[in-house]
């Protein structure tokens, strides 16, 4: 059988390759094959030798070569093949003693990604086995998301999980823990992994920080709990965080169940509405674009509190109402949806993304990984990175940190851009920006203009910042900076 790089790397014909080396008798011929195995394929060359009968001297020589393959990150490719073929070798304390002796780095994780997407479910869990109590694992976290196949968990892979989802839990990676069991779908073995009942966990969980709220309530959703503890317990819990997050919680845990006489809950809801001393329009939107309407909706006396408080700030909560009725709003959002996932298919968006995310940029260990992330993205001038939408960074960050859209938006308002007005209507200002491409043109209300700032005026350039994205709909939210700078340029259009 001639053996070439075509062959070895086309999986049709590993399982005839595999039976030739089997096949061949000859010591000195069958280390030849394998010398054209190692040099084609060195997965290929791992599986057949440990598939064979036990050979100490082929071993160690694969198991040397894939390790100096293996720390030759330069060569990404290569390191690959190298760290896959050591995972066949069953090496993983090699893998781990490669990781220990370097600080995580863009290519490094990269490199990780695409092992966890080529491994099977059993090498996976050997990587999950090694990494437990790895001291850097907050920085190679986020590439064991990438693993790409369904985990179908045995007795074995669960004992596994118990002691990762401990490790995690010592290192308070509680976000992390939730974003990991739903992606795998694991949140209904969660009570083996805690050595408690679904009910208890359930409980601990809403009654403690914001993290462990999400957690909680994830499990209680997936596995279909709302029915079988005390609704009135639960949007109690919900309720008492000094967190307005979990706030979101218990209005979407009320819709579910259809409870909308809750007493607590209303009168949370009540001084949600009427806002106190700082009233912001902007701040009540967000709140009926986050379940607040369709809540009030169902409660008069809740929708005529909510009828006041939007009258008192001139906001006409009727045409709110025929706008979220808008046929063509769900495929507007679609169709932003299907531009934002063409773009992370795109192979040049990895690339970005992972540039942006390596962590020794200028040695600022200190700086919290996203802010860091974005610190980077207002810092590079490229006219490729430029013509990815935003929205879509913003909604990788979502998926790449341990993190929420409000601690994304938290950073996001540390950085300024700028931009000009191109259009107005009865609501606002239109903006283009100047650093930056968005699938939306930006919007600023009137509200959140100077009040000497005149009508139909454009070209005017203007300093913002972007204070808020809508998940759903794809928007971002932005305010003005440079108020007082801003009312000079007006002037001098005048």
């Amino acid at each position: 059988m001639i053996l070439n790089n075509e062959y070895c790397n086309n999986e049709k014909y590993y399982n005839s390759i595999k039976y030739f080396y089997h096949l061949e008798e000859s010591e000195e011929k069958k280390d030849i094959i394998l010398e054209k195995l190692i040099e084609f394929n060195i997965v290929l060359a791992s599986i057949c030798v440990v598939s064979d009968k036990r050979n100490i001297k082929r071993e160690s020589k694969l198991i040397q070569t894939s390790k100096a393959g293996a720390e030759d990150f330069s060569n990404e490719e290569k390191s690959i093949k190298a760290l896959l073929a050591l995972a066949e070798l069953k090496q993983f304390s090699i893998i781990l003693n490669i990781f220990n002796e370097l600080k995580p780095q863009v290519r490094h994780k990269q490199i990780l990604r695409e092992v966890f997407q080529q491994a099977d479910e059993g090498v996976f869990f050997k990587f999950i086995e090694s990494f437990t109590n790895y001291h850097s694992f907050n920085e190679i976290s986020t590439e064991f998301l990438f693993y790409s196949k369904k985990i179908i968990p045995n007795k074995e892979s669960i004992e596994i999980l118990k002691k990762f989802v401990k490790f995690l839990n010592d290192k308070k990676l509680v976000g992390f823990i939730r974003i990991f069991l739903e992606k795998y779908e694991l949140l209904g073995q969660v009570g083996y992994f805690y050595d408690e009942t679904i009910e208890s966990l359930i409980i601990r969980f809403l009654s403690g920080e914001k993290k462990e709220v999400f957690l909680g309530y994830s499990i209680l959703i997936y596995n279909n709990y709302s029915d079988k503890i005390d609704h009135d317990t639960i949007i109690k819990l919900l309720c008492q965080t000094k967190n307005n997050k979990t706030l979101k919680l218990a209005i979407d845990f009320a819709i579910r169940n259809n409870i909308y006489d809750n007493h607590g809950l209303n009168e949370k809801l009540k001084t949600l509405i009427t806002l106190g001393k700082k009233k912001s329009l902007g701040k009540l939107i967000y709140w009926l674009k986050n379940g607040l309407y369709e809540f009030c909706k169902n409660s008069k006396e809740l929708y005529q509190y909510l009828k006041i408080e939007t009258d008192n700030l001139e906001f006409n909560l009727d045409k709110y109402e025929n706008q979220n009725k808008s046929k063509n709003y769900d495929s507007k959002i679609e169709n932003y949806e299907s531009i934002i996932d063409q773009f992370n298919s795109n192979e040049g968006v990895d690339r970005f993304v992972h540039e942006l995310l390596d962590l020794d940029f200028n040695n600022q260990e200190n700086l919290n990984p996203l802010a860091l992330f974005w610190c980077r993205y207002s810092l590079n001038t490229s006219k490729t990175l430029r013509n990815i939408p935003i929205e879509v960074f913003i909604e990788r960050s979502l998926s790449i940190f341990d993190t929420d859209m409000q601690e994304i938006c938290h950073v996001l308002r540390e950085f300024q851009y700028k931009g000009q007005i191109v259009n107005e209507n009865e609501h606002g200002y239109f903006i283009r920006s100047n650093d930056f491409r968005s699938l939306r043109t930006l919007f600023l209300h009137r509200e959140m203009c100077p009040k000497s700032f005149i009508r139909n005026r454009t070209e005017i350039d203007i300093v913002y910042r972007i204070v808020g994205y809508n998940l759903k709909a794809k928007k971002i939210n932005i305010s003005l900076l440079n108020v007082d700078e801003l009312k000079d340029r007006v002037a001098e259009k005048r």
